[in-house]
This record gives C-alpha cells, sequence and structure tokens, in this order.
C-alpha cells in the first residue's frame, strides 16, 4: 500500500507527516520534538509494537497546537518515538484537521506517481572540505584498511543447532572443467587467509557452489541442503531504511561476515565436501541461515552505543548535526573497528556525501527516497502474456 503525506505546521514551522487511517494515535519522531524545543513530556504505561511486531521505543507525549494547508487549527496529542522518521498523523487527528485522504491520494495517483516523497536537497553536493578531513582521518588508521582479512577480537561464535541434529554430509558437486582452475585458487587464498582448514575426515559437509562476482570466484556452501533445517533460528531485528536517514558517511566492513571466528564444533559442523577434500568453516560463512542475525547483534554490541553511528551487516553509516561532530562520531568508529581487529575496504566507504544511494533507498537529511534500483524496477515494461 503506497504511503501518503500531507504537511502541517507546529508553530511556525512546517513538517511532513504520513497518513494512516489506520492508526489510532499520532506519532511525532524525537528530531523533530528536539526541532521544536523539546516540549516536556508526560509519562504513560501504553505499549505500541511497529509493522514487524517489535516494539516501538516511546519517549513519552504531549499536546500543540497544529494547522493544516487551510490555516485550520486544532491541539493535537503526539507520541513521540526514539524511531527517526515516524511522524505519522492517525484517524482522530486527520478528522480533526479535516484532511481529506480521497484528495490526497487523488494528487498521488497521477501518472508521475512517487509513493516515497522524492528528495529535493537544498544542497545536492558533496561537502568537500568535510569530506578531505575525513579521507585524511582514515591514514590515522593503517591498521584498519589493510588488506589481509580482519578478525573480532575476543569472539569465537558457536552457531546454534536444534537438538538432536544429526551429522549430514553430502557430496562434492560436479566443477566444470573452464572453471577448476580458477577454483581451485579460490580455494587457496581461502586456506592462506585462515577462512578454512583442510581435513581428511570430517562427520559432516556441505557441497560448494561457486558464484562469480565482480569478476571475482566466490565459494559459497551450499547449506540449504544440509545444515539449514537443522540450525536454530537467530531473530535479531534489521532496521528500517527510515532509522538510517541522517547517516551520511558510509564505511564498508571487507568480507563482513568472515570476520568472525567459528568456535571448533561449528567449525565441524559448517565444514564444506569441495573437489579437492574437506575444507573446515573456521570464519562465520555466508549461506546459513542465521548469519544474518548474529551479525547484526555483533556489530549493535560493537557500536551501537556510538553517537550518531548505525549499522546495517556490513555497512555502518556515520553523520553528525555538523563537520566537527561527524569528524568525531567517525574517529569514535574508526577506532574502535581498528581496536577490535576489523578490516575495512577503503575504496567502497563514502564520505560527508549530500545523499547516500542504501538498501535500494537514497538517503539524506531530507528523508527517504527511491533509488536508481527502485525506479528501474517500476519503469520494467509489462510482461507480454503468450496466446495459445
Amino acid at each position: 500500500m503506497q504511503q501518503i503525506y500531507s504537511d502541517v505546521y507546529i508553530g511556525d514551522k512546517m513538517y511532513k507527516f504520513e497518513i494512516d487511517t489506520g492508526a489510532g494515535d499520532n506519532f511525532m519522531c524525537k528530531e523533530v520534538w528536539a526541532d521544536l524545543s523539546k516540549p516536556q513530556l508526560s509519562k504513560f504505561d501504553a505499549k505500541y509494537l511497529s509493522a514487524s511486531g517489535h516494539n516501538l521505543p516511546v519517549l513519552g507525549m504531549f499536546s500543540t497546537v497544529v494547522k493544516n494547508s487551510s490555516n485550520q487549527s486544532e491541539m493535537i496529542r503526539f507520541v513521540v518515538s526514539e524511531m527517526p522518521g515516524l511522524n505519522l498523523l492517525g484517524r482522530e487527528a486527520i478528522c480533526k484537521l479535516g484532511i481529506s485522504v480521497d484528495a490526497l491520494l487523488a494528487m498521488d495517483n497521477k501518472p508521475m506517481d512517487h509513493p516515497v516523497p522524492t528528495i529535493h536537497s537544498p544542497d545536492s553536493h558533496p561537502d568537500e572540505s568535510l569530506q578531505n578531513a575525513c579521507i585524511q582521518m582514515c591514514d590515522e588508521f593503517s591498521d584498519l584498511f589493510k588488506p589481509e582479512l580482519g578478525c573480532l577480537k575476543d569472539m569465537e561464535l558457536e552457531v546454534k543447532f536444534k537438538e538432536n541434529s544429526t551429522p549430514v554430509f553430502r557430496k562434492a558437486h560436479p566443477v566444470p572443467f573452464a572453471i577448476q582452475h580458477d577454483l581451485a585458487q579460490a580455494y587457496k587464498a581461502g586456506i592462506t587467509r585462515s577462512i578454512w582448514t583442510p581435513v581428511k575426515f570430517n562427520a559432516y559437509g556441505t557441497p560448494v557452489v561457486p558464484v562469480r562476482k565482480d569478476n571475482k570466484l566466490r565459494v559459497c556452501g551450499d547449506y540449504s541442503a544440509t545444515v539449514n533445517p537443522q540450525l536454530e533460528d537467530h531473530r535479531h531485528p534489521l532496521p528500517l531504511p527510515e532509522d538510517l536517514m541522517r547517516k551520511l558517511s558510509k564505511i564498508d566492513l571487507a568480507d563482513a561476515y568472515n570476520q568472525i571466528w567459528l568456535g571448533p564444533e561449528s567449525q565441524k559442523r559448517l565444514a564444506l565436501n569441495t573437489h579437492q577434500g574437506v575444507l573446515l568453516q573456521t570464519r562465520l560463512p555466508f549461506g546459513i541461515k542465521s548469519a544474518p542475525g548474529y551479525f547484526q547483534s555483533i556489530m549493535e554490541q560493537l557500536i551501537g552505543n556510538l553517537p550518531g553511528v548505525a549499522v546495517y551487516l556490513d555497512d555502518i553509516l556515520v553523520s553528525g548535526h555538523n563537520a566537527e561532530e561527524h569528524l568525531h562520531n567517525l574517529r569514535q568508529l574508526l577506532q574502535c573497528l581498528q581496536e577490535n581487529g576489523l578490516r575495512c575496504r577503503r575504496e567502497k566507504c563514502e564520505f560527508a556525501q549530500a545523499e547516500i544511494e542504501y538498501l535500494g533507498h537514497k538517503l539524506s537529511n531530507q528523508g527517504v527516497a527511491k533509488g536508481h534500483k527502485v525506479e528501474a524496477v517500476l519503469q520494467m515494461p509489462p510482461r507480454q502474456m503468450s496466446q495459445h
């Protein structure tokens, strides 16, 4: 269902709020609350759940005068949430302010429809002085950007299996002659980087599915055919794009999952069976269903309390209200990553951008908009049905 927005005025400032006829309350993000000079909040016992079923953290509630575009004023009560970008008017406010949902839908259903509002940033260019300062700062953390594979210090992950799981060993998939050399080189490189350890015998064995990416052959275990059904689910919520909209430098972790060392039992259970023999999986691999949850949880514990920092798997976003704060937050992040033995891919990092494309969205200090990949999908021609 497409999102509908309406402009409302609080004091002398205009804000864009989502219109939700299914919501019984009105919500305001803490950034807008702070922009209104933080009106005093009253506490309450109500609990709210997000659309994904997770608890929605709230700070309290307050009432204020709100005007619609026709200058009609009403006293509206808002619940202030810690979720960035959550600005929403529910049924009662929609009725009080005389907002016509039909009129908004008619406006939004024009041929050039944009369900997510397009960003028109007052400054669409990177801050070059801040950008140069960020790049120079990276030179101070040379270990962080070394080419060898990093490993998170003082961490050994044992992946949880269901009780009474039994060993699964599948024969190696046939390897086409055309990629045998490249695949052998990939195994050799992985062994050198301590991703795998060759063994003569192991009770578990997962066949390999080679995948080409960026002109390289990536070794992926076909865990769906072996241990994935035996794994305990590790449900850890991943942040929504709306939660990340103000983070405008992006730090890329190199081979992210592989920087997590596995415990001895997990190394055996996640071993690969290749055409050259069995390889113990010493690092957290791509392809097991619980890997994203484990990795997100680990990274949030490591850097989740740093100011102006948000993490989504292998991408870390950094922001600040001004250049000085941005640099301070970036320094704390880089120092934390380096001290904990991790490695980043410098060529994929972006600094001090006016907007960043992330998870299929464009993020900026103006909000969230569609990314170019989403636009490409929307512009795909309809499929032609064959007639028989």
